[in-house]
């Protein structure tokens, strides 16, 4: 399992329906378009992050639909602050796929950068028909959960 010393994680401007994702790991880098059918990634990752952040032990499974293939990012928080991230390609909404990366962090070098990079999104969609953004009770309770974890 690879540790991990610098992640960033980037979701572009939304254009009808699609968007452009950037993930590096030290000497991984891993580019897609994705699109928002049959449900929107974006929204799950917030979900899976509010989830992981309240400080739970559990696992998520975020799909990014690449139209036909899929990428799946599954996220796990072990304790409070060991986060793990496994990515799979594959050819359906299915995890058998191939693992492209293991990573382990904590919750500052994992899930801090999804969350900006959430926060970040939902300040660029423009027009509904780009993307659907999240509700505003999700984004507020993600918000919270973060800024908990961040003062504690």
């Amino acid at each position: 399992m690879k540790r991990n010393n610098k992640f960033s994680f980037v979701i572009g401007p939304p254009q009808n329906s699609w968007v452009r994702v950037a993930l590096k790991l030290d000497d991984f880098e891993l580019n897609f378009v994705a699109s928002n059918i049959p449900e929107n990634p974006v929204e799950k990752l917030a979900e899976s992050l509010i989830l992981l952040a309240a400080g739970d032990k559990g696992s998520t499974v975020v799909t990014w639909n690449l139209e036909p293939n899929c990428c799946h990012f599954e996220i796990s928080a072990y304790s409070r602050d060991t986060i793990g991230l496994r990515i799979f390609e594959s050819v359906s909404e299915s995890m058998q796929g191939k693992e492209i990366l293991v990573a382990l962090g904590s919750f500052n070098e994992i899930l801090c950068p999804f969350y900006r990079s959430v926060k970040l999104f939902e300040s660029l969609i423009q027009s509904e028909n780009d993307w659907v953004k999240i509700p505003k009770s999700t984004l507020n309770k993600l918000t919270g959960i973060f800024k908990d974890r961040k003062g504690s």
